[in-house]
């Protein structure tokens, strides 16, 4: 709720002064808490656009208290999950031969692989062949992208016997809404991706130039 300024003409927030109680459905204990209000600024001073900022700053912090959240629930539901060490971790994007070879043998390891995964299902987006892009953006460079093709086309690499492959249709399967997309869809979709690694080069050299 906002209240008028007859004096500065603006809109000044009014914060409830009375406690929150959040209550446990599972304990006979509650909690008290103290709405968070901005401590730091007069209410004569508090403008439209302080507000805004305060709301804008806390909602980012809720934001990424949500993912870290979502990622202890999945390690629970996961008992087998683990965070493998920091010498194991893979660095992406791939953008040579021997750094292909180093993450296919990384990616042999179900752990480290299905922790991969875990964190590439992260970059879902609103449907199959947005979420395909942005995974694959991650993985690959478009000049080392481009010499491989779904199925080996055109003498080109095949991609779907590679551990990288199994490791996106394994990322795709952790999102729930894409966890019954047939094998086809996902198919057809990354074809369509590969095969455009040589147009998005040209297009970047292109911007680059102007």
């Amino acid at each position: 709720m906002q209240l008028l300024d007859t004096e500065n003409l603006s809109l000044v927030p009014e914060y409830s002064k009375e406690p929150i109680i959040i209550q446990h459905h599972h304990s006979s204990s509650s909690i008290t808490a103290t709405p968070v209000t901005p401590t730091t600024l007069k209410d004569t001073t508090f403008t439209n656009e302080d507000f805004q900022s305060f709301v804008k700053t806390n909602l980012t912090n809720l934001k990424y208290e949500l993912k870290s959240m979502a990622f202890s629930i999945e390690t629970i539901m996961n008992p087998w999950t683990v965070i493998v060490n920091e010498s194991s971790e893979i660095v992406w994007p791939i953008s040579n031969d021997e750094e292909l070879d180093n993450i296919e043998k990384l990616l042999d390891n179900r752990l480290i692989r299905n922790n991969q995964a875990i964190i590439l299902s992260r970059s879902a987006d609103i449907n199959i062949s947005d979420t395909i892009r942005r995974i694959m953006q991650q993985l690959f460079t478009d000049q080392f992208l481009r010499q491989y093709s779904y199925s080996g086309f055109k003498g080109k690499h095949k991609f779907s016997t590679l551990r990288c492959c199994r490791l996106l249709f394994d990322s795709l399967r952790k999102i729930k809404k894409f966890d019954a997309v047939p094998d086809v869809d996902i198919i057809c979709a990354l074809s369509k991706w590969m095969a455009q690694a040589t147009n998005r080069i040209h297009k970047k050299e292109s911007k680059s130039k102007n």
